[in-house]
């Protein structure tokens, strides 16, 4: 059974393997929330670099907030996503727009273990 015939009120699915922008939007919501404003908010993802990570990404670059991503060797996220959310930082000024090109290195020793750093 599909859930939307049943359902009383819209349901919006737009998951895929690249993206999950409604758990993207549940986290800048709670984020704003929480702690008001996300302009030049610094956010720490660690995880793998999946579908909820490159939509926190995006969502942070929209929104003017460094979303900082600890991710292990070999689960980091699609570069294609960082340089857009890069790109969506620049645009919109962000406070970490300025060095974000340098940041275009992926990995980084942390520790002694490969580790994104966003």
């Amino acid at each position: 059974m599909e859930l939307s015939e049943h359902a009383t009120v819209p349901v919006i699915n737009a998951l895929t393997h690249a993206h999950h922008p409604c758990q993207g939007l549940a986290d800048v919501m709670t984020i704003r929330e929480r702690f008001g404003d996300p302009r030049g908010m610094r956010a720490a993802y660690v995880g793998d670099g999946n579908n909820c990570c490159h939509s926190l990404m995006v969502a942070g670059a929209h929104l003017g907030m460094e979303v900082v991503a600890g991710c292990p060797d070999g689960y980091l996220p699609d570069p294609e996503v960082v340089r857009q959310a890069c790109a969506g930082s620049q645009k919109r000024q962000a406070r970490w727009a300025r060095d974000c090109a340098a940041r275009r290195q992926f990995s980084r020793t942390v520790s002694g273990r490969k580790m994104l750093l966003r």
